[in-house]
């Protein structure tokens, strides 16, 4: 049975719908999110699938119909990243927080391949997780130095992306 998610985007003023669904191989999840980005309206989509261990296998991204990256792993791009970061979602931190299952005071460092979807780029990226406690992760990109708090639920779901993001459904 899939579950479903809303978000709010504070930063991009975007919705994103997004249904995660556990397969008998993995984990299946697809978005969609629509509004609002540097003046231009903005229709995305995208699938990506996991193993078990939520290790990305698959990703597509879409906007405005036309594809912006369809890898399957192993692929080139993907190089030794075992997750993708796409832009415009929180979704994807929950990939990294539930592979790595960090306990509290546990900090993990890897790569990603980061999509920038404003700019249609993709690149490996640089991040550090360190859970705080039950429920909050610091994120760091190595590479920009941004740092942010990020909230989950138990199932490793962003609740909370503090300017970023807000979880609308379920409530948290």
């Amino acid at each position: 049975m899939a579950k479903q998610y809303v978000w709010q985007g504070l930063y991009y003023r975007t919705m994103e719908y997004l249904s995660v669904e556990q397969l008998a191989s993995g984990w299946w999840m697809h978005g969609k999110i629509v509004g609002e980005t540097s003046g231009k309206p903005m229709n995305m989509r995208y699938n990506i699938s996991t193993d078990a261990d939520w290790v990305t296998q698959q990703v597509s991204v879409w906007v405005d119909g036309d594809p912006v990256v369809e890898l399957t792993v192993p692929n080139k791009d993907f190089g030794e990243c075992k997750d993708v970061d796409i832009s415009m979602t929180p979704f994807t931190n929950t990939l990294t927080i539930n592979r790595t299952k960090l306990t509290v005071g546990e900090v993990t460092e890897n790569t990603v391949l980061y999509i920038d979807v404003e700019n249609r780029l993709r690149k490996p990226v640089r991040q550090r997780y360190s859970r705080v406690d039950a429920d909050w992760y610091r994120y760091e990109n190595l590479e920009s130095g941004f740092v942010s708090m990020i909230k989950t639920d138990a199932d490793g779901i962003v609740i909370h992306y503090p300017g970023i993001f807000e979880r609308v459904y379920p409530a948290s």
